[in-house]
C-alpha cells in the first residue's frame, strides 16, 4: 500500500505540473478532484479520510518551501515552464563503479559522523539511468546568476519535521547517495549545456521533501562542488 500511496502522489504532482497546477488556481477543480476520488477509491478511503486527503494536496501545490542558502520562499505552484521540467530522465555512465568508495567518500561529505546503514559491496560497470521528479531553475536575487536545483518527493511516514529526524530519515535510506547521483547527472548535464561556465557553481543543491510534514518536511542536501569533480573524474561518462 505505502508504495502504491508513493506512486500515485507522484504521479498525482507530475499531472498537475504538466496542466499548471489547476488545483492552485481553482480549489474545485474537477479533473483534480476526479483523480483525487480515484485515489481515494483505490486506497478504499472513507469519506473523513477522503477529505483529509483532498484538503492536504490542495494545500500542498500551494505550500512554501524554502530556497536553499536564502530566506527566500516559493510556492509549488510557481514552477513552471520553461524553468522547471518534470520526470528529467537522466543516465550516467559508471565505469569502475565501486559501492565501498562511494560510501566512504559520501559519509565524508554528507552529514559526517552521522550512522547510516552501509551499501552493498558491488563493482559496476555500465550505465546507470534514472529519473529526478523536479529540476528547476532559481535566483536568490533579482540580479543573481541563475541556479538550478532537484526537488525529490518523499511519501514516507516521519516523527516529526525537525531537521535533525529529517536527515535521519534521509540516511536511513540512503537518500543521500541518490543526492550525489542526482548532483553528479546534473553536473554533467550543466557541463554540457554550458562548456564555458562551471558547472559545480551553477547547482544549488538537492531537496527531499517529505510531502506529509508541508512546507515542514523539505531539507535540502548540498553536494560538495569537490565531491562532484571527484565523481566525475573517478567514473567517466
Amino acid at each position: 500500500m505505502a508504495s502504491n500511496v508513493g506512486v500515485a502522489i507522484h504521479t498525482w504532482l507530475e499531472w498537475q505540473f504538466n496542466h499548471g497546477w489547476p488545483l492552485a488556481q481553482d480549489p474545485d477543480h474537477a479533473a483534480s478532484l476526479a483523480q483525487i476520488e480515484r485515489m481515494a477509491v483505490a486506497w478504499q478511503l472513507k469519506p473523513a479520510a477522503h477529505q483529509r486527503l483532498l484538503t492536504r494536496l490542495r494545500e500542498l501545490v500551494k505550500a512554501e518551501l524554502p530556497l536553499p542558502q536564502s530566506d527566500q520562499r516559493f510556492e509549488l505552484c510557481h514552477l513552471r515552464a520553461p524553468k522547471a521540467w518534470a520526470e528529467m530522465p537522466f543516465t550516467l555512465g559508471l565505469k569502475g563503479f565501486d559501492a565501498r568508495q562511494l560510501d566512504q567518500w559520501v559519509g565524508q561529505a554528507i552529514a559526517p559522523g552521522q550512522p547510516r546503514p552501509a551499501l552493498q559491496a558491488q563493482q559496476f560497470e555500465g550505465l546507470l539511468t534514472g529519473v529526478m521528479d523536479l529540476v528547476f531553475a532559481h535566483q536568490t536575487e533579482p540580479d543573481s546568476p541563475q541556479r538550478y536545483a532537484v526537488l525529490d518527493y518523499k511519501t514516507n511516514r516521519i516523527a516529526n519535521c525537525e531537521p535533525q529526524t529529517l536527515m535521519q530519515a534521509v540516511l536511513a535510506h540512503r537518500y543521500d547517495v541518490q543526492a550525489v547521483m542526482y548532483a553528479l547527472a546534473m553536473h554533467r548535464l550543466l557541463k554540457h549545456r554550458y562548456p564555458h561556465s562551471p558547472a559545480t557553481q551553477q547547482l544549488s543543491g538537492v531537496m527531499f521533501w517529505f510531502v506529509r510534514g508541508l512546507a515542514d518536511g523539505a531539507l535540502w542536501i548540498t553536494v560538495p562542488p569537490p565531491l562532484i569533480q571527484q565523481l566525475d573524474k573517478a567514473w567517466p561518462s
